[in-house]
């Protein structure tokens, strides 16, 4: 591309990186070595597959999506939009001239759909991005998309109007963090099933600690505090459940409306995104799932979970294969 060289790798290191000619980039054979001196390491694995280059002077799209890399995020075969911005084509900002990345990447379109599907491959075309989905659409065809520019067709779905409650937590990676019906990378941030969550602030918001808290955060007069004192005074002026509630929603909002010390950052999550979050915390749920819950208490953690279940589907197995042989034998005897 403009006389460069670029490599994009799936495994094991996820990463984007310009070659120069006689450069030495370290690599050795191992893992960590691949994505040593990468211009951009995705992280966790997301799948890159394909990747096309939008030159300055074509004119299908505004200025601003011009002189871009596009990349296809492939991600994990399951159903649903992807959880770690994968199932999606992304835009990489490039400096050929800084020889390094203007900005983070940014989401061109994603999937938005229930069902399995994944997004193995892309291409700049003379009239728009052209795109494939790997499994077959709704009625069955399988199907080669295109992106046009037309300002007087307005897509019905925008990625930033998008505010189903599941797409919400995977636009704010909020299970980067914590653990929530059963999903979750991380344990950095509290768990966020609803009786764990409720239990856990129904104890801290009706202390005495927390109500002196109040005090000394209302005496601060800096920002954001000084913004959510009337925040914290609805807070403590609620009861039961709707005190939970408005705490999750300012929570969600500005994680530090009552606590300096919060480790959350500020995600610019608006008001109408934070009640639906948390409408979503706090919906009940299905005696199916509390059962599920029950029995995955008593397994142990996930790194060992695998090895469990195989030994106990195996010797199960091997258990009804000795007990035919025996009637067998006892048969013929």
């Amino acid at each position: 591309m403009g006389g460069s060289l670029f490599r994009r790798t799936v495994e094991p290191s996820i990463d984007f990186l310009r070659f120069f000619e006689g450069e030495n980039y370290l690599w050795d054979g191992t893992n960590w070595s691949t994505g040593t001196n990468a211009d951009i390491v995705f992280a966790p694995s997301v799948s890159p597959v394909q990747i096309d280059y939008y030159p300055e002077d074509l004119a299908i799209f505004p200025d601003r999506y011009r002189g871009k890399f596009y990349l296809a995020l492939s991600g994990v075969w399951s159903k649903g939009p992807g959880k770690r911005g994968d199932r999606s084509v992304v835009m990489l900002d490039f400096s050929f001239q800084e020889d390094r990345m203007l900005s983070v990447p940014k989401h061109f379109l994603k999937y938005r759909g229930e069902g399995l599907q994944v997004i193995p491959g892309l291409g700049i075309g003379p009239d728009g991005l052209y795109f494939t989905p790997l499994f077959p659409i709704a009625d069955g065809r399988s199907a080669v998309l295109k992106v046009q520019y037309d300002e007087s067709n307005s897509h019905p779905y925008k990625m930033r109007n998008d505010i189903r409650a599941k797409v919400l937590l995977i636009t704010y990676a909020c299970e980067g963090c914590h653990s929530f019906d059963v999903n979750g990378v991380s344990t950095r941030g509290p768990i966020l099933d609803r009786n764990s969550l409720v239990s856990r602030l129904n104890k801290r918001l009706n202390s005495a600690e927390y109500i002196e808290s109040i005090r000394e955060v209302d005496s601060l007069d800096i920002e954001p505090y000084k913004s959510y004192k009337e925040a914290r005074q609805e807070v403590l002026q609620e009861k039961g459940d709707e005190k939970i509630r408005t705490w999750i929603k300012f929570h969600l909002i500005e994680p530090k409306f009552d606590n300096p010390s919060a480790l959350m950052p500020n995600l610019g999550i608006t008001e109408s995104e934070a009640l639906i979050l948390t409408d979503l915390l706090l919906k009940k749920e299905k005696k199916s799932m509390k059962i599920f819950r029950l029995f995955r208490s008593y397994i142990p953690e996930l790194r060992y979970r695998d090895i469990v279940f195989s030994f106990l589907i195996g010797g199960f197995l091997s258990f009804l294969f000795l007990a035919v042989l025996y009637l067998l034998y006892l048969r013929k005897r």
